[in-house]
């Protein structure tokens, strides 16, 4: 069975933490919801999760896919986390999925260095001068996926159940759930 960790920060944009969470369970994959620092993180609207575990717990283990949500605020604590940053890392090198969304592909993606080289789309505004981001909705460059932000949540969610399920898992996803993807 595939897995899937999404990270949930204090401050971690509420559909963006939860449709990929979603999406992914409902694609049969091993999908565990896991808070940065707490069990129980307050998201950006005031939305409080419980979470299935949290990082230290399972910060020893990669999983298949590794999603990290945005939020302006949720964007900054994932940046601090230096056990996400090398998580996030080893993903990528060891050719194992990382998604990222909204601000936290600009705050912490690119500020640990993970884009350079890469295709990559963020929040708009939220990039450095000088990086050079697309403006696609979702950006699928071999591992990395990212996303625009909270409005493309369910296309981001799909993109993360074709690359760790499938093509086939990702449209019965899609035409079961009657999600409009552009």
């Amino acid at each position: 069975m595939k897995t899937a960790y999404v990270i949930a920060a204090n401050g971690s944009e509420e559909i963006e933490t939860i449709a990929p969470l979603d999406f992914l369970r409902r694609a049969g994959a091993d999908a565990r919801l896991i808070g940065l620092d707490t069990k129980e993180p307050v998201l950006s609207h005031g939305v409080t999760v419980v979470c299935d575990g949290v990082l230290d717990e399972v910060c020893g283990t990669l999983p298949d896919l590794l999603v990290l949500p945005g939020g302006l605020k949720g964007a900054a604590n994932i940046s601090a986390s230096d056990t996400l940053r090398e998580m996030a890392a080893r993903q990528l090198k060891e050719n194992r999925l990382l998604g990222a969304i909204c601000a936290t592909p600009a705050h912490a993606l690119a500020k640990w260095g993970l884009t350079a080289g890469r295709s990559w789309t963020c929040y708009p505004g939220c990039e450095a001068a000088g990086e050079s981001v697309r403006q696609e909705r979702v950006v699928v460059d071999g591992n990395l996926i990212t996303a625009r932000g909270p409005g493309v949540s369910l296309e981001f969610a799909a993109a993360l159940v074709r690359a760790l399920c499938g093509t086939d898992a990702a449209e019965q996803l899609v035409s079961g759930t009657l999600t409009l993807i552009r």
